[in-house]
């Protein structure tokens, strides 16, 4: 699975997030559009299903982890322990 994602350019990473992101919100319908504990698994789910672990050093302080493109990173291993 890592090496589907380490191919893969910001824009593919942007798609694939909002992809997550519409599957959680078809899942979750009364969270769509909002913050939701369970919207983020999902979403975080989703990514490490495409390849992906949530890496928050490139994360802007204010951003929602799981639903921001800039916290993933390809790899199966997360770096931060």
């Amino acid at each position: 699975m890592a090496l589907l994602a380490s191919g893969c350019t910001q824009e593919d990473k942007t798609r694939l997030v909002a992809q997550c992101q519409l599957e959680a919100d078809r899942v979750y319908p009364a969270a769509a559009g909002n913050w939701s504990a369970a919207v983020d698994h999902y979403v975080g789910t989703c990514m490490k299903a495409h390849g992906y672990h949530v890496d928050t050093r490139p994360c802007s302080p204010s951003s929602h982890v799981y639903t921001d493109e800039r916290c993933y990173v390809p790899g199966a291993i997360d770096p931060t322990g």
